[in-house]
């Protein structure tokens, strides 16, 4: 689908694969204002609207995440339209290849992958995606292993005594310690609030961690696949959680894009 176009309407920009076979047209709701409209084929709707064969790029970061909202309003109106829409990334166009229209090229595909799609939509069915991001102060935990450690606890209560140098050896003996009872800690605290979540949710993707400030790092940063019930016990687990010391980021409910 690599053919360039000869002209605006020969490609389509497609914003997802609705459940239902029905030909709408949702007025001038695209980016740029564009009219979207559906395809209809093989039990599925294709949401589209006409474009340029070339990407929606810009260098301003404030026109790329209004297009990016835009991308995101369509499928919210559509899903509230067709109940289930199989979302796709932003900036996926179709273009005319040999003698075929974009358009047929689209409903050529939309066959030849019938059967993947119907899996895919009966995975995400009343489900929508939600973020789960869980953070820590690694100082204030430093501090508790200490708390409750007897022998860390003696060690930092010695420092302040004899040479400046036994005291430098037992800071770095304490430092020492308190590191790895740091590591083991965050790995145990990790499988704990792992598998609270893993057992109440239809679909985990484990994404990367990121940087955040310096007072605080990232344990987890998750993608769940949850339905409605799912997600308010989900949502009951990480109160606890905070309760525990750790700050909670609960997003969604969101178009299911990390698991389709």
């Amino acid at each position: 689908m690599n053919t360039m176009s000869k002209s605006v309407s020969e490609c389509l920009y497609l914003y997802g694969i609705a459940d239902g076979c029905q030909r709408l047209t949702f007025g001038k709701i695209g980016i740029e204002g564009s009219e979207v409209y559906t395809i209809p084929c093989k039990g599925f709707s294709a949401i589209v609207h006409n474009c340029p064969p070339e990407p929606y790029k810009s260098e301003d970061r404030r026109v790329m995440e209004k297009w990016i909202r835009a991308h995101e309003s369509v499928l919210d109106v559509a899903m509230k339209k067709f109940g289930e829409v199989i979302p796709l990334r932003f900036d996926t166009i179709i273009k005319p290849e040999d003698h075929s229209t974009s358009r047929s090229m689209l409903q050529k595909w939309l066959s030849w992958e019938f059967e993947g799609l119907r899996r895919k939509m009966e995975r995400i069915r009343k489900r929508r995606e939600y973020g789960v991001q869980i953070f820590y102060a690694p100082h204030a935990v430093m501090e508790e292993i200490v708390r409750k450690n007897g022998e860390l606890a003696k060690i930092k209560e010695s420092i302040g005594s004899g040479s400046e140098g036994s005291a430098y050896m037992r800071r770095l003996k304490l430092e020492s310690m308190v590191r790895k009872e740091l590591e083991a800690s965050i790995a145990r605290y990790y499988k704990d609030f792992y598998g609270r979540i893993q057992g109440e949710v239809d679909g985990v993707r484990v994404e990367r961690i990121v940087k955040v400030n310096e007072g605080m790092k990232m344990l987890m940063n998750l993608s769940l696949l949850a339905n409605d019930e799912q997600a308010r016990t989900v949502g009951s687990s990480l109160d606890k959680v905070e309760k525990e010391g750790f700050a909670v980021r609960f997003t969604g409910p969101w178009p299911p894009y990390s698991f389709v």
